[in-house]
């Protein structure tokens, strides 16, 4: 049985709390900007690398959106990357079986 779209879609809210929370590559980007309450904006649909019984592999382009501080001057309130990550079968439950790897990540600053 492969993955759940439900369970794709849980780690994908996972991975933009991590990319906001505990990734430096996202930290990083977020200190650059005068925005502060980082949400997941939006999601690509997840292209499926691999996915079978045991594990799903995929590919998702994500948006992060920000608020912008209004007393301090416009850096971008938008940040997007592009992650790979892995779930793993277990018994039925689909975990986020390992860290996920950042294809690419940049700010927004349109």
């Amino acid at each position: 049985m492969p993955a759940p779209d439900e369970d794709i879609d849980a780690a994908i809210c996972q991975i933009a709390d991590a990319l906001v929370d505990s990734r430096d590559e996202g930290t990083s980007l977020i200190a650059e900007t005068n925005a502060d309450r980082w949400k997941l904006g939006d999601a690509g649909a997840p292209v499926r690398m691999v996915d079978n019984d045991a594990e799903c592999t995929f590919q998702v382009a994500i948006t992060l959106s920000g608020e912008q501080i209004e007393d301090r001057p416009f850096n971008g309130t938008e940040i997007t990357a592009d992650v790979t990550a892995t779930l793993t079968n277990v018994e039925d439950d689909w975990p986020l079986s390992k860290d996920f790897e950042i294809n690419e990540i940049k700010l927004i600053n349109d």
